[in-house]
């Protein structure tokens, strides 16, 4: 007898994984398997350089981001150009980690468009986030390098405001702690 059992548990075992396989790949002929940067945190990591997500081709919600550059043409004389940066709006696809991604659209740097009106980054091309937290209204953000100009303390200012203020967009961020592979630059209040 329970060799019988074993047998009708062995068939519904069967059709039940036949049955869920069929239904996946029923379920919506519109879905597709994209290998994505690892940069959003909220795919399943794979490994450490690739991130496989269940995407579908139905519209993705969009959502509008501020990117803080500095714009030469817009600066006020009478103000600290090293200080001063101004806002631009990215459409981005609507997240979970908006402070993430407007980090990352903000090291993408200026685009040729906002470019033509005058907009720039003190920002290395080369900069990555290494850990980026926002506990108690404050963001804490380790990056592997600032400027391409280290000795430059303007350029080491507008980078620091462009990522502050980009920040600072936010509801839950008041206060910026930065560093640079770990070493804290000074923090920001205002």
């Amino acid at each position: 007898m329970d060799k019988i059992n074993k047998n009708y548990i062995y068939i519904a075992v069967v059709v039940l994984i036949a049955g869920g396989l069929y239904f996946v790949k029923s379920r919506d002929k519109d879905m597709a398997l994209e290998v994505i940067d690892d940069n959003l945190p909220s795919e399943e990591v794979v490994d450490s350089n690739l991130t496989a997500s269940l995407i579908s081709s139905a519209p993705k919600k969009m959502m509008t981001l501020k990117i803080y550059f500095p714009n030469a043409t817009m600066a006020k004389e009478n103000k600290d150009a090293c200080q001063e940066v101004f806002p631009v709006n990215r459409s981005v696809v609507e997240t979970i980690a908006p402070a993430r991604v407007s980090l990352l659209e903000l090291f993408k740097g200026p685009s040729n468009e906002e470019k033509e009106l005058g907009f720039e980054t003190a920002i290395s091309p080369n900069i990555e986030i290494q850990k980026l937290t926002i506990a108690d209204k404050i963001a804490t953000v380790d990056v592997n390098v600032l400027t391409d100009e280290d000795n430059n303390p303007c350029k080491t200012d507008s980078a620091r405001k462009e990522i502050e203020e980009t920040l600072k967009q936010f509801l839950t961020v008041e206060n910026v702690h930065l560093s640079i592979d770990g070493v804290m630059e000074k923090e920001t209040t205002e």
